[in-house]
């Protein structure tokens, strides 16, 4: 998938911009709605590995609800609400992120 090895080549660029990574598990805390505005934000940067793992899922056929419950850690179980909200939210910004470094790619 053409949007996914943009954002994989993008990857260091994020960590460089401040996202911590020494080998550990980087868990940073996660909202229900991700980011809508038109720049990418501290947030995103902090979330590209949540952004990828969810792109991921989805294009590896994963059902919203497992990915809710394994990558964003929103039991749909629980809150079927909260959990679809926050799938929906983390999906499209995962996506808009793709299409922002797609358009930097094109213009170097």
């Amino acid at each position: 998938m053409q949007l996914l090895s943009t954002i994989r080549a993008y990857f260091p660029h994020f960590l460089a911009k401040g996202t911590r990574h020494n080998g550990a598990s980087i868990q940073p805390q996660l909202v229900d709605v991700a980011p809508v505005g038109p720049t990418v934000t501290s947030y995103d940067e902090e979330h590209i590995t949540t952004y990828l793992r969810v792109l991921n899922a989805v294009q590896d056929g994963a059902d919203w609800r497992d990915v809710s419950r394994t990558v964003l850690h929103v039991d749909p179980d629980h809150d079927v609400e909260r959990a679809r909200q926050t799938f929906d939210s983390h999906f499209a910004r995962a996506k808009w992120m793709t299409q922002q470094l797609v358009r930097v790619d094109r213009s170097d």
